[in-house]
């Protein structure tokens, strides 16, 4: 995970294409270390394409350019845990916590009816999400 103390050496920037998204929404915010994020992945330890985008997986494309530029992730232990129970077809897979901070890009809670604790993170370039992971729960 990038030291904080090394921000002004990293790139905190987003691809440029995604300015003519609004991408990330102004109502982003810095995730907090304070407050894990969890992620649903097929791997332990989790590879790049654990952490792939719906542009990057090519789906979901009746969703807005900005949604599907995000990674979803689960922004409560319990949430990571239904999420797992309303896709069984991932039964197999992990629940990975991340530790997420300014440096790694914007988050925002996006909840829906079926995952009321989804939310919505839009990394930096560079960043290699998949080294975000600290634990493994499942």
């Amino acid at each position: 995970m990038p030291d904080p103390e090394e921000n002004e050496e990293m790139n905190l920037s987003f691809p440029n294409e995604w300015q003519q998204y609004n991408c990330p929404p102004s109502d982003s915010v810095s995730p907090s270390e304070e407050s894990p994020f969890y992620r649903v992945v097929e791997h332990n330890p989790a590879i790049a394409s654990d952490f792939f985008n719906a542009v990057e997986e090519d789906t979901f494309q009746n969703h807005p350019m900005c949604s599907r530029l995000s990674i979803s992730l689960l922004n409560s232990e319990d949430g990571a845990y239904h999420h797992l129970e309303i896709f069984p077809w991932k039964c197999d897979f992990h629940i990975a916590k991340l530790r997420l901070n300014a440096s790694h890009g914007k988050v925002k809670d996006t909840p829906s009816n079926k995952q009321p604790a989804h939310a919505d993170w839009w990394p930096y370039s560079g960043v290699v999400r998949e080294n975000t992971v600290v634990e493994y729960l499942v």
